[in-house]
């Protein structure tokens, strides 16, 4: 059984994901809005998205059970095709249909 961690190292752990979180997001903070919401700027394939909460709003709320979702990965992979025409100026003819 592992000790519980320190409140020191609490706060370093935190830090650590929130930083994973924002590099995931690949954020650059430039300012708060009236609402309070931050102003990113964010990789292409979330360009439309806006997070009217920060990273650290997002690790506060996790569960201690990382969790790994599927449709995150074919997510990743339709991403990838969707791109990859969308450069080459081509069609994808079918999706499994």
């Amino acid at each position: 059984m592992q000790p519980l961690p320190s409140m020191s190292n609490e706060r370093l752990l935190l830090a650590q994901e929130v930083a994973q979180v924002e590099q995931w997001w690949k954020v650059r903070i430039s300012s708060r809005t009236t609402s309070g919401a931050h102003e990113v700027s964010k990789c292409p394939r979330f360009a439309r998205v806006k997070r009217p909460y920060t990273a650290a709003d997002v690790v506060a709320k996790r569960g201690t059970i990382p969790i790994q979702y599927p449709s995150n990965i074919q997510g990743q992979k339709l991403w990838s095709l969707l791109s990859e025409h969308a450069g080459r100026r081509t069609v994808s003819h079918t999706y499994g249909a």
